[in-house]
């Protein structure tokens, strides 16, 4: 047996790769650009607007297959999960899915991702792109007994009686992931069930959770998940030789209902919109951010009364007593705009936070923005807050006359009546 070591991951130097659908992209006029390691539409013909507009009005459909889909079976995979994860792993049921994540011992987030349990001793963990080959090396690491997971037990490993696959690489038995979006999904996928069980399944799936149909004459995996904010919405895990039949037959049924592929653009927009954090961004990166200031208090397991895992004890170093900073959603309009890494402001002119991410949400020039502010500093909904367009913070008493940009702040998250209001204002027939 191998002694365990301390673990430092090294990246490969790998070539930017491509989905299956990635000839269906270039005929479709779609611009393609680098991402998390893959090329990737960061929209098509009809614009970033369109395609944000028929996520929030019909439906879009995105290609998230860059995305990992990797299975643990057996025996231990539910302990096994248990102790790689944040989350309480052997609490989410059969059929169910649950968001998580992954930390190195030292406490540092590897990656947010999602848990679905697909049977009594089967899991799927879907992870970002750019983090899958981390990801994948880190938990194979640690299923081998190779790493040091716990510094204050540096012999203590996981139960490991259980098989670990990356279903992309499984042909007809793998799974890569399609993701469905916005109020008309849910009457579109149940037009192309073909059985009254697929029918039933799609009819009455409910939020976060996950069930076997026929899709289009495909078996399918759908869940009721998926990363634009839309309360009717789906994700799709179909085997690799059918994911280009499956979402030409998606378009073609989707097509009369203002049905539009979309691409990074809108995907961006969206999770804006709808508050959610990105890796990188919001999430570790420049920023450093934590599961806790970008949102989700309750979902690392660092309660003196939960399970271990690894990473829990660091990780609770980094936010006890409580976080220094926390994240704001942000509105504003017109050209002048604030971007990554530009400065929040106090009502003295001091900088109390940081730019994250942004993105504009229509033609009308609306846009959004998350932030990173000081805890102190916590503005109502609705209250006025001044952004400087500089990357430093600013000296006393500096001119900062031409560079002030003011936002609206909202609510951490969408409200119901502001998710309900989406179809009516992005409605073209609405103005």
């Amino acid at each position: 047996m191998n002694e365990p070591r301390d673990y430092v991951y090294v990246p490969p130097e790998e070539s930017v790769r491509k989905t299956l659908l990635h000839a269906w992209h270039a005929e479709a006029g779609a611009k393609m650009v680098p991402f998390g390691g893959w090329e990737m539409p960061v929209q098509y013909p009809p614009g970033i607007f369109a395609e944000h507009a028929a996520t929030r009005t019909a439906a879009s459909l995105f290609d998230v297959s860059h995305m990992s889909c990797f299975e643990f079976a057996g025996p231990d995979a539910g302990a096994f999960l248990e102790g790689l994860l944040a989350g309480l792993v052997e609490k989410v049921a059969v059929g169910q899915a649950a968001y998580t994540a992954l930390f190195y011992p030292h406490g540092r987030t590897i990656d947010d991702a999602f848990i679905y349990r697909l049977g009594d001793v089967r899991y799927m963990l879907v992870v970002n792109a750019g983090n899958a080959r981390e990801v994948w090396v880190w938990a194979s690491a640690v299923l081998a007994g190779d790493a040091v997971i716990d510094p204050h037990q540096r012999d203590r490993r996981l139960p490991n009686n259980l098989t670990m696959r990356d279903l992309r690489d499984e042909g007809s038995k793998g799974l890569l992931d399609l993701a469905l979006q916005g109020p008309k999904s849910h009457g579109l996928l149940m037009d192309l069930a073909d059985d009254d069980a697929s029918i039933q399944t799609v009819a009455n799936l409910e939020r976060n959770r996950i069930e076997q149909a026929s899709i289009a004459g495909h078996a399918v995996y759908i869940a009721r998940t998926g990363y634009t904010g839309e309360s009717v919405g789906f994700e799709i895990f179909v085997a690799p030789p059918d994911i280009v039949d499956l979402w030409t037959s998606i378009l073609d049924a989707g097509r009369s209902l203002g049905v539009l592929p979309a691409g990074l653009g809108a995907r961006d927009a969206a999770r804006l919109e709808a508050g959610l954090p990105l890796f990188g961004h919001e999430l570790e990166g420049e920023f450093g951010g934590t599961i806790h200031e970008a949102g989700y208090p309750w979902m690392p397991k660092i309660a003196h009364d939960t399970p271990w895992f690894i990473g829990k004890a660091a990780y609770h170093s980094r936010v006890s007593p409580k976080p220094g900073r926390h994240l704001l959603r942000l509105a504003g309009r017109g050209a002048k705009t604030v971007r990554e890494g530009h400065r929040i402001l106090n009502g003295e002119g001091e900088a109390v936070g940081v730019v994250t991410s942004f993105a504009f949400l229509d033609d009308a020039k609306n846009f959004v923005v998350l932030a990173y502010t000081d805890s102190a500093f916590d503005p109502a909904p609705g209250d006025i807050v001044r952004a400087a367009r500089i990357k430093d913070d600013p000296e006393p008493g500096a001119d900062l006359s031409g560079k002030i940009v003011e936002l609206t702040v909202r609510t951490r998250f969408p409200k119901k009546v502001e998710r309900d209001g989406w179809r009516k204002l992005y409605s073209k027939s609405d103005g």
